[in-house]
C-alpha cells in the first residue's frame, strides 16, 4: 500500500507544480521547491487526499475481490458436499443392492431383487429388462417396474438390433423424434417419448439392455441413469456366477452324452424319496443288441441310438419322475407313487413311441427291454434294484422287446407263464 501513497504524492506534486505555473512564466525562474514553500499546506492536503483515494480505492477492491472469493469458495464447498452426498448415497445403493444380488441363489430370486431396487431408486420409472434367449436370438421381458401396464414395452426383437446392446455402452435419446434416435422408440402408442438403455453383460457376452422411458423431451434424470448402470453392471454379474453355477451343477449330476441324470445323482434323490416314505417304482431299461449296432454301424449310430432312446423315455416320462443313464446301454427310471404295474404301462409307451421314432430317424432300428420292482417288494434301493435287474435279465431270455415285473418271476429267474407277453 506504500508504494501506492507515495506514487499518490508524486502524482499529486506533479498536478500542484502544473496548476501553480502561469502562461508566460518560465519554469526557470521559479522551481517547484520555491512553489511547494509558498503553498506548503494546500499541496499536503492534496497528497493526503490523493493517498486516501488510493487507499480506499485499493481496500475497496481488495474486499470486492476477497468477497468474490469467498463466495466461490463457499459455492464450490456447497458443490463439493452436493456430490458427496450423491456419491456417498449411489455407493450405499451399490453396496445394497451388491448384497441383495448375493443373497439371491437363482435368477428368478435375482430378478425380483433387481424389480425392488429400480422401483426404490426410480419411483414411478416404467423400467424393464430385456434379456435373449438361449439361442441369443430373441429378446424377451425378464423384469418390469409396471406391473400394470407392462412397460415401457419395447419391441425391439434381437439383441444385434438394439444400438445400446450393440455399442455395449449406456444411451440416453431425448426424444423419439429426432432424426439420430434409436427407431424402437418412434410409433409409442402413447406419443414421442425420450429414453435411456443400459446394456446388461452375461459373462462377457452383452445378451440384455436395460430400458426406461419418460416424457418428450424430459429424459430420465442423471440419479435414475446411474442407477440403472449400477443394477445393469450387478446384475449382470449376479445372473453370470448364477448361470455358470448351475451349469457346472448340471454338468455334475448329468449325463453329457444324453443330458439325463448320472447315477450318483439318482442315487441320492432316490435315497431322499424312500426316506421319506414314498413308494416308487424302479424300471431297469436296457437296449437290445446294442453290442451288434455298435459293430455294425459305427460308434457315432451307437450313440445316436443312445440319444433317441433318452430322448424318447424323457418325453414319455411325468416331470416327477427321474430318468437317468444307469452305464453304457442301461437305463433307470424312478417312478414315485407308482405300482410296478403301472410302470409297465409307461414301458408300453415308451417302446411304441421308440418305434414311431425310429421310422423318422436316420438312426438304425433297436428295441429295449425293461425290468420292474416296487417298494412291494423291498424297502431299500439296492434290493429294488437288484429285483428289476433281475426282471430284465428274465425279459431277454424270454425273447427281449418286453416288460417284466419282479414279482411275477420263479424263484429260478423265469418268467411265468401267465406274466409272459
Amino acid at each position: 500500500m506504500t508504494d501506492l501513497v507515495v506514487v499518490g504524492g508524486v502524482v499529486a506534486v506533479v498536478l500542484f507544480g502544473v496548476l501553480q505555473f502561469e502562461p508566460g512564466e518560465h519554469l526557470a525562474e521559479s522551481s517547484l521547491y520555491e512553489r511547494l514553500e509558498l503553498d506548503e499546506a494546500p499541496f499536503l492536503l492534496l497528497v493526503t487526499v490523493a493517498g486516501l483515494g488510493i487507499f480506499a480505492t485499493r481496500r475497496w477492491l481488495e474486499t470486492t475481490r476477497a468477497a468474490r472469493r469467498a463466495d466461490e469458495v463457499v459455492v464450490a464447498l456447497r458443490e463439493q458436499d452436493a456430490r458427496r452426498v450423491v456419491d456417498n448415497e449411489r455407493q450405499r445403493f451399490e453396496r445394497r443392492l451388491h448384497g441383495a444380488l448375493d443373497m439371491a441363489q437363482t435368477e428368478v430370486a435375482a430378478l425380483d431383487v433387481g424389480e425392488r431396487a429400480m422401483v426404490e431408486a426410480a419411483p414411478g420409472a416404467p423400467i424393464e429388462l430385456l434379456l435373449a434367449d438361449s439361442s441369443n436370438s430373441h429378446l424377451g421381458q425378464a423384469m418390469t417396474t409396471d406391473r400394470e401396464d407392462c412397460g415401457p414395452g419395447c419391441p425391439v426383437p434381437t439383441p444385434n438390433q438394439c444400438p445400446a446392446i450393440r455399442r455395449g455402452r449406456t444411451l440416453t435419446f431425448p426424444s423419439s423424434e429426432d432424426f439420430d434416435g434409436c427407431t424402437f422408440l418412434r410409433g409409442r402408442p402413447y406419443g414421442p417419448v425420450s429414453a435411456t438403455c443400459a446394456p446388461v453383460s452375461i459373462m462377457g457376452q452383452t445378451v440384455g439392455v436395460l430400458h426406461t422411458t419418460a416424457p418428450h423431451g424430459s429424459p430420465p434424470p442423471e440419479p435414475v441413469a446411474v442407477a440403472m448402470e449400477q443394477l445393469a453392471v450387478r446384475m449382470g454379474d449376479r445372473l453370470g456366477v448364477i448361470r455358470a453355477f448351475q451349469r457346472s451343477e448340471t454338468q455334475a449330476a448329468t449325463d453329457p452324452l444324453t443330458g439325463l441324470l448320472n447315477r450318483r445323482t439318482l442315487e441320492e434323490q432316490v435315497a431322499a424319496m424312500l426316506r421319506a416314505g414314498r413308494n416308487v417304482t424302479v424300471a431297469f431299461g436296457d437296449l437290445d443288441h446294442f453290442k451288434d449296432l455298435n459293430d455294425t454301424y459305427g460308434h457315432e449310430s451307437g450313440d445316436r441310438a443312445l440319444r433317441l432312446f433318452s430322448k424318447t423315455l424323457r418325453d414319455c416320462a411325468r416331470k416327477e419322475d427321474l430318468v437317468s443313464r444307469w452305464g453304457g446301454e442301461e437305463f433307470l427310471v424312478v417312478l414315485p407313487d407308482t405300482s410296478a404295474t403301472q410302470g409297465c404301462a409307461f414301458a408300453e409307451r415308451v417302446r411304441e413311441e421308440l418305434a414311431l421314432r425310429l421310422t423318422q430317424a436316420t438312426t438304425p432300428p433297436f428295441t429295449a427291454s425293461f425290468g420292474f420292482s416296487d417298494t412291494t417288494d423291498g424297502d431299500r434301493f439296492e434290493d429294488l434294484l437288484l429285483l428289476a435287474d433281475n426282471a430284465l435279465l428274465a425279459a431277454k431270455r424270454a425273447g427281449r422287446n418286453r416288460a417284466v415285473l419282479a414279482s411275477t418271476l420263479h424263484d429260478d429267474g423265469r418268467v411265468a407263464e401267465e406274466a409272459a407277453p
